[in-house]
């Protein structure tokens, strides 16, 4: 969905004890939101992943590469993923 300029996409997510869910680059630019509905997760790039539990939100970068999260627990952890990406430079969207 268009949100002025912006695209934003949204995904919930189920995210598995000792498994980590992985994501590809988004753009330069791009950013990942993510919002925690049930359970703990580990979430972040590389050297920089944050534990988060139902009600926290964290946001980064999500232009390179990178493990999106696994759960810290001993079930699945439920997620709202949001991505936003920046306007084209030729005003396009």
């Amino acid at each position: 969905m268009m949100v002025g300029a912006t695209l934003i996409e949204v995904v919930e997510a189920a995210v598995h004890p000792g498994l980590w869910r992985r994501r590809s680059s988004h753009g330069v630019g791009a950013r990942e939101h993510v919002l925690v509905r049930r359970g703990r997760v580990i979430v972040g790039p590389i050297g920089q992943e944050v534990e988060l539990r139902p009600g926290d939100y964290a946001t980064y970068l999500s232009d390179p590469p990178a493990p999106l999260g696994q759960s810290a627990g001993r079930q699945d952890a439920l997620l709202w993923v949001i991505h936003t990406f920046p306007p084209r430079a030729n005003g396009n969207g």
